[in-house]
């Protein structure tokens, strides 16, 4: 399992498209931590959405804390500033095949970049 966003041991963001396999992700790690000796603190972890009625996250049978707005490492994340890097992810994740291809050169491909994912985050 690989987990985009490893910054330091005890802080990490786990971001997805889909609440379902965002869910699963998370319970993903907690079993492989488990595994481990180490555990979620769940008085310290939270989750946000982009929807206005969010679904239920549990952990060790503790329903976590859904918010709109948190810091991570120093910077807030909201839910607009979360919307837009979801959706800057979304298309560089369907871009995969494109970035692969090593008959297009470098140049078209950051001009892609430019419009279609680092466009999202503004």
């Amino acid at each position: 399992m690989i987990i985009p966003d490893l910054d330091f041991a005890d802080g990490i963001c786990l971001q997805e498209d889909d609440f379902s396999m965002a869910r699963e992700f998370f319970h993903k790690v907690t079993r492989i931590a488990a595994t481990t000796g180490l555990q979620i603190n769940t008085e310290k972890t939270k989750y946000m959405t982009n929807t206005h009625d969010p679904p239920h996250i549990k952990c060790n049978e503790t329903e976590l804390k859904h918010v709109a707005r948190f810091t991570f490492l120093g910077s807030t994340i909201s839910r607009e500033i979360n919307t837009r890097i979801l959706r800057a992810t979304a298309n560089a994740r369907r871009l995969n095949a494109y970035w692969k291809t090593n008959n297009i050169p470098t140049r078209p491909k950051w001009t892609i970049h430019t419009s279609c994912v680092r466009s999202a985050l503004l």
